[in-house]
């Protein structure tokens, strides 16, 4: 899984050790060479944090932000008391600059960045890093008090568990998730402290996704870690990755039928390189992937591809998407909208307000290709690693996995408040006993918000016929029906979404005379 991957330990070499309370300081060094940074600190803040040596604080400090928790504060605190002793060390400046970026401190981390840049202390590749982090800070100050109007809430407690659960995709009327997992369902713990993965799925019910389950067939070995990276918009076949016996990453097909794999075959050499093929989406058939590689030849590290199926059914040589989608840094996660006409993927390059950001690029039929990759907005785009966003059909919802409090990855979905919802056309008719001559007073039916309690609209149905029709977004309301001489009526009315969304419903009611 690819998560924050923000420095790379700088050594030095301490000559004591310290205990803690039943562990030393050697203990927690093994952990935090194996890359077990929560473990690390676990450990090391045992005792507490300020009575110790800067060294101590400053790898406390470093597991911080390499660890898990997304709360970063109070690790400038730390790394600056190393950076006081050691005003010399370039590749401080650079650690205490990354911590001045997660606190917003954007003016203090430019001037830390800078420093890095006429160091002769420092490593080359934190010499280089300084240069896009300030850009990193720069567009940071523009986009974020420019943020979009966006909720992201997570997606429930059936799904997200106490270990990290990450990169959700759905179908397009988001009746079923698909999503990747670490938690202890008899997978291998690795060395740094994260159970290898397994894929799950769940359906959805009335309120929401039901429990997750395995999903079947050839796949979830508890060795090795395999995960989803895309899926049709029908749900129905799969793109997932696996490591090789070579080590690289590769990409498998697979169809689904109600949660089993019913075929999964490994994708051509085409597709698969010698490099690593790490992540995929279908065009609007499964004739087409977009991928993401880090093959030779392309503009960066890893670019985004296409492959096509050719007349006669054989995969084509894969094509670069070109300098305006691929920068001199990282792209990496297509997902392509469910009408073909936009190209979401997530990049270290382009206006990115830290590590990787989610774009939006345009298709354009003039020139036949994806153009001019918009950054989606803060805060959608966050200071740490945006991976991936899947939509649903509608374009409003999308799904992707953050860090959370607990320190593992949880699963949100995100609303899109400037994308209209769909709406549900409820008619019906008002069924009472009365005379065809009588005249009705006081008919009124009022509509309002369960969650909130606000008014939505008071509706006069048709005096002569008894036929109403309300627009009414997803959610859940309260509808009160008033006729003088009639009993009043209260019911709660339902409009689905996800699966449960229809265009057109049709709900009568019933009043009865006093």
């Amino acid at each position: 899984m690819a998560g924050i991957k923000l420095l790379k330990w700088l050594g030095f070499t301490l000559v004591y050790v310290i205990p803690f309370q039943g562990f030393t300081q050697d203990e927690a060094d093994q952990l935090f060479a194996k890359g077990n940074y929560d473990g690390a600190y676990d450990l090391y803040t045992q005792t507490d944090p300020a009575r110790q040596p800067v060294d101590i604080q400053y790898k406390i400090g470093i597991c911080m932000l390499n660890g898990t928790n997304p709360d970063k504060t109070g690790a400038a605190a730390l790394i600056l008391n190393y950076c006081n002793a050691h005003p010399e060390d370039g590749n401080a400046n650079f650690v205490y600059g990354k911590a001045l970026v997660f606190e917003q401190r954007f003016d203090e981390a430019e001037e830390q960045f800078t420093k890095c840049l006429i160091s002769k202390n420092i490593s080359d590749i934190n010499k280089k890093n300084a240069g896009r982090e300030l850009e990193y800070c720069q567009d940071a100050r523009v986009l974020i008090p420019f943020a979009i109007s966006a909720s992201i809430d997570p997606v429930g407690n059936k799904i997200n568990s106490v270990f990290s659960d990450y990169y959700p995709f759905t179908n397009g009327d988001e009746s079923i998730i698909y999503f990747n997992s670490r938690r202890n369902d008899g997978s291998i713990e690795k060395e740094n402290g994260d159970f290898t993965s397994n894929i799950y799925y769940a359906t959805y019910e009335e309120n929401g996704f039901g429990k997750p389950e395995l999903l079947k067939g050839p796949i979830n070995d508890p060795a090795y870690d395999e995960e989803i990276v895309g899926l049709s918009n029908d749900g129905k076949k799969a793109l997932i990755s696996f490591v090789n016996k070579n080590g690289n990453t590769d990409l498998k097909i697979a169809n689904i039928e109600k949660g089993k794999i019913t075929s999964y075959d490994k994708l051509p050499k085409e597709l698969n390189s010698a490099s690593d093929e790490i992540a995929a989406t279908f065009g609007m058939t499964s004739n087409e992937i977009y991928f993401a590689s880090n093959r030779p030849g392309g503009f960066g590290g890893i670019d985004l591809y296409i492959i096509r199926k050719d007349p006669k059914g054989k995969w084509a040589k894969a094509q670069n998407l070109g300098p305006e989608i691929n920068t001199h840094y990282d792209e990496d996660f297509p997902n392509l909208a469910h009408d073909g006409k936009s190209l979401f993927f997530s990049s270290k390059g382009h206006n990115s307000i830290g590590g990787y950001d989610i774009f939006k690029a345009e298709w354009d039929e003039t020139v036949v290709r994806f153009v001019k990759p918009v950054n989606i907005g803060y805060p959608v785009n966050t200071l740490y690693d945006d991976m991936n966003l899947n939509f649903s059909a509608n374009g409003r919802y999308g799904y992707c996995s953050r860090l959370t409090p607990k320190a593992e990855y949880d699963i949100y979905r995100v609303t899109f408040e400037e994308v209209e919802p769909q709406i549900s056309i409820v008619t019906g008719v008002l069924k009472i006993d009365k005379p065809e001559d009588e005249l009705l007073s006081g008919l009124l039916m009022i509509v309002e918000d369960v969650k909130s309690g606000e008014l939505l609209g008071e509706y006069l149905p048709n005096p002569n016929t008894l036929r109403y029709v309300m627009a009414l977004k997803p959610g859940a309301y309260k509808v009160t029906i008033t006729i003088d001489g009639f009993e009043p009526i209260e019911e709660k009315l339902i409009i689905g979404e996800k699966g449960g969304y229809v265009p057109e419903l049709t709900v009568d009611y019933t009043l009865k005379r006093n």
